[in-house]
């Protein structure tokens, strides 16, 4: 169990969840740093971002299917 920081509401923010993002901003500014001193173009930070933007969003779509109940299909409406 990892210490609960804070809550949204029903979400918890851990402290391994914010480590974890800390890390890959540190990492990030390191590789861009790196690149900038070995003269390499700065384009290649690019990759690393989408790296760090895909880790975000496939943290949301797993928030996504947690929250959603078995068997439900998402596109419908309760309405229907």
């Amino acid at each position: 169990m990892y210490p609960v920081l804070f809550r949204i509401g029903s979400l918890d923010i851990t402290s391994f969840g914010v480590f974890m993002a800390v890390a890959a901003l540190a990492g990030f500014w390191l590789f861009k740093r790196e690149l900038a001193s070995s003269g390499l173009p700065l384009v290649a930070s690019e990759a690393a971002l989408a790296g760090i933007v895909g880790g975000l969003g496939s943290g949301l779509w797993m928030l996504r299917r947690r929250w959603l109940p078995v068997g439900v299909d998402p596109s419908s409406s309760p309405a229907q």
